[in-house]
């Protein structure tokens, strides 16, 4: 099995800078790579891996030089370090073959994004280890389950940076209208409705998320909408919830509540998966708070 010397050429002829070099040793390890899992399969079956790894060993291009954009200069020697690391050789090594093994774009997005994370992790750092195990589940996830983990990451985990004083009804609704609206526009495509409940036993069977069978103040769905903002002339009434119910994304919401959503909290592994898709989508870059 050879790489197709035409993508060889033109990602050698691009590549440059630290991030370069760093995708010119991911691209010389390619073959055997791939030939360790694939050298008994069909030749159609090894050339489909092989067109899927291209595919993304292009974006991953894209990625890393845009992480290398955003790096101190005194930060570049990540990329030449990455593969003489174990843990970080071996997340880039099934990264890759698990990007050989589909052409979903949602999947190859969550990979690309889990090696550009891992780069420029601390080795013990939470966001790493989570990385390794997102990366074990992310191809038993179809594109539409992939989208109901952004929507939940969105539901349960992002939150205001700031919240401004609020002093009455008024600031408090228009706040939240604003800020969900804005949050959740975009990421609650017409799919998601078409999930049912074996969908999240699916995400809880691959530990994207468990199962929590009391309710609490923390996970209804009054407290979840009031983003924690709590005060004694304010709060959220029979009024604005229809109001909620005007917005597009509301028929999704209370779809993933209908699935058993209020008694189900996402993961480590669910909530990473989840704001890759949801920053993607929103061209955000969301840090998470672990």
């Amino acid at each position: 099995m050879t790489t197709d010397p035409t993508t060889l050429a033109m990602t050698a002829a691009i590549a440059g800078g630290a991030a370069g070099v760093f995708v010119k040793e991911v691209l010389s390890k390619v073959d055997s790579w791939l030939v360790s899992v694939i050298s008994e399969a069909s030749p159609a079956v090894r050339a489909k891996s092989m067109r899927n790894m291209q595919r993304f060993v292009c974006r991953l291009k894209k990625r890393v030089d845009r992480l290398e954009a955003e790096l101190p200069s005194d930060e570049s020697h990540i990329f030449a370090d990455a593969l003489d690391d174990p843990e970080c050789y071996l997340l880039t090594r099934k990264a890759l073959l698990a990007a050989s093994a589909t052409d979903n774009d949602d999947r190859h997005e969550v990979l690309c994004e889990l090696i550009a994370q891992r780069l420029s992790a601390n080795q013990d750092d939470l966001i790493a280890l989570t990385g390794q195990a997102a990366c074990d589940v992310i191809n038993a996830l179809s594109s539409k389950h992939i989208k109901l983990l952004a929507l939940m990451a969105a539901l349960q985990r992002l939150r205001p940076q700031t919240i401004p004083e609020i002093t009455s009804q008024a600031q408090f609704e228009q706040f939240l209208f604003e800020w969900w609206n804005n949050s959740l526009t975009g990421i609650c495509p017409p799919e998601i409705i078409e999930l049912k409940r074996m969908d999240m036993s699916h995400l809880i069977g691959l530990s994207c998320a468990v199962y929590i069978p009391v309710m609490t103040d923390g996970n209804d769905l009054i407290s979840v909408l009031s983003l924690g903002i709590k005060g004694s002339n304010f709060g959220i009434n029979p009024s604005m919830l229809a109001r909620f119910k005007e917005f597009e994304w509301w028929r999704a919401v209370q779809h993933v509540i209908s699935m058993g959503g209020q008694l189900t909290i996402l993961t480590g592994i669910g909530t990473l998966i989840g704001v890759i898709h949801y920053d993607s989508v929103k061209n955000t870059q969301t840090k998470l708070d672990w």
